[in-house]
């Protein structure tokens, strides 16, 4: 295939979209020396911490980034001391720390001589004496709160009052970004602050992943610690906007790139009609119904976001899954019927840019490391891959020899009604979470619809464009299980 015209320019701004992908998950890695202080974290490890995004941010603060999966609590139940990484022994630090492990913190690293000072992300209390000894004077480090909690007996505000002899429910208070920012608390002396958020991010990874937040603090620590940096603002921004514009650069790219390749077509008869299809369509919208009631359910027991998390992730695989077990006899009746088209080589170029660039992507957001949380998930993130593939090769080839056949498109990339039944309960369960004012159910069901949604608008075009089943599951899978593995 000879690439000129719109189709290069479409390779090529596919390209400079994957280029910047790489050169965003580089620049990450720059912004400090190599002797900076290092923002020394702690209570990360369950929220699928998004690395690449806050190591940026705090990159433009002038700060390093180390992440430490360590039990603050048990530590200091024991008295065992708590010692960095070899090769950060020597540096200043500044402590994060997120949670139950926050008040563990600073009894642990307040006499520590190279402590700065601490961050606190939604403290919680362990016990109800988890802040003996905590007072105005103690820890004698400058504590920084961040939390999206606004309630006044929150965990937040109640620590910042015991250690700052400041009352949140008539002190004065400022928003220095407007009106949309955080709600900002600070006293005389400068040593305690608190800032209530003003936006119900959520816990974990959403937390993290704001700008509002990453700015405020990057402000905060080049305010308090000397940084010696610029405006850290401009650059997150900036990050921000490159981000989502060599997404749009990508999908413009692909557009151009296809819109000179012909789809593959096929004689059609329409006195002929593929009646196994009504059979399909019964049983795929039974089951998403069935799992709509059970995932409201579960939604109203409340608690169990885990599980709706998996079902919601999961279900496109099964309902595809389904599809190929019902359209399988149709295949194998049919073996023998040979396809009128090779594949094309642009199914190879297509497969490759689109896997490539969404890796990128998921690890410039989410962070693919991070996000691998267990053996046992990612065990269950191949499965389903595979079982992913396996459906996806046979409702790809019935598709193509029901057209070869002169029957029409049929099952998932014939009738796309199938598509919309395996995005049903994601979307009840989003509407349900929207009603109800519950943002992690929310946030569960928009996941859940990515994991149904992007990975066939990911692999149409392979499938429309050449004649591969092959690299049409590939791309399929592939995708879903990057998706898996950012979901569960």
């Amino acid at each position: 295939m000879k690439l000129k015209g719109v189709t290069l320019l479409g390779i090529i701004l596919m390209v400079l979209a994957l280029l910047l992908q790489i050169g965003l998950y580089g620049f990450s890695y720059t912004g400090y020396e190599k002797d900076a202080p290092v923002l020394v974290m702690y209570g990360t490890e369950d929220s699928k911490f998004p690395n690449t995004i806050f190591r940026m941010a705090m990159g433009r603060a002038g700060f390093q980034t180390l992440i430490l999966d360590k039990d603050l609590e048990k530590s200091l139940s024991i008295g065992e001391e708590i010692s960095l990484p070899r090769g950060y022994r020597s540096q200043s630090i500044v402590i994060l720390a997120q949670g139950s492990a926050a008040t563990s913190s600073l009894k642990l690293f307040d006499t520590d001589e190279d402590t700065l000072g601490f961050v606190l992300v939604n403290p919680e209390f362990e016990t109800n004496y988890s802040m003996e000894g905590m007072s105005t004077e103690f820890p004698t480090h400058n504590v920084a709160i961040f939390t999206d909690n606004s309630d006044p007996k929150s965990d937040s505000k109640i620590m910042y009052e015991r250690l700052s002899g400041e009352d949140t429910l008539f002190g004065i208070t400022s928003r220095p970004g407007g009106v949309t920012s955080s709600e900002v608390y600070m006293n005389p002396k400068g040593n305690r602050y608190l800032s209530v958020s003003s936006v119900d991010k959520g816990d974990g990874a959403l937390f993290y992943m704001s700008p509002s937040f990453q700015i405020e603090l990057a402000d905060y620590l080049c305010a308090n610690y000397m940084t010696d940096t610029n405006s850290p603002s401009k650059a997150i921004i900036a990050w921000y906007v490159i981000l989502i514009m060599s997404a749009a650069l990508f999908i413009s790219g692909l557009f151009l790139f296809l819109s000179k390749i012909p789809v593959v077509r096929y004689k059609m008869v329409t006195d002929n009609k593929d009646k196994i299809d009504t059979f399909t369509t019964i049983v795929i919208v039974s089951l998403a119904a069935i799992a709509a009631c059970v995932f409201i359910v579960l939604l109203i027991l409340g608690g169990k976001s885990d599980l709706i998390l998996m079902g919601a992730s999961y279900l496109p695989c099964v309902m595809i899954a389904l599809m190929g077990l019902i359209r399988l006899p149709f295949l194998i009746k049919n073996i023998d019927i040979k396809r009128p088209h090779k594949a094309m080589s642009v199914a190879y170029i297509l497969t490759i840019a689109i896997l490539v660039f969404f890796l990128m992507l998921a690890n410039n957001t989410i962070g693919i490391r991070n996000a691998i949380t267990s053996n046992l998930r990612i065990l269950f993130s191949l499965l389903a891959a595979v079982i992913d593939l396996a459906g996806i090769l046979i409702v790809a080839r019935c598709d193509g020899v029901s057209r070869i056949k002169g029957l029409g498109g049929c099952s998932y990339y014939g009738k796309y009604i199938m598509v919309i039944f395996t995005l049903v309960p994601s979307a009840v369960l989003f509407f349900a979470g929207v009603l109800v004012s519950n943002s992690i159910a929310t946030a569960l069901g928009l996941m859940g619809f990515a994991c149904a949604a992007i990975p066939f608008l990911a692999s149409l075009p392979v499938k429309r464009h050449s004649n591969s089943t092959t690299l049409t599951a590939v791309t399929h899978a592939g995708i879903y299980l990057i998706l898996l593995i950012l979901a569960t």
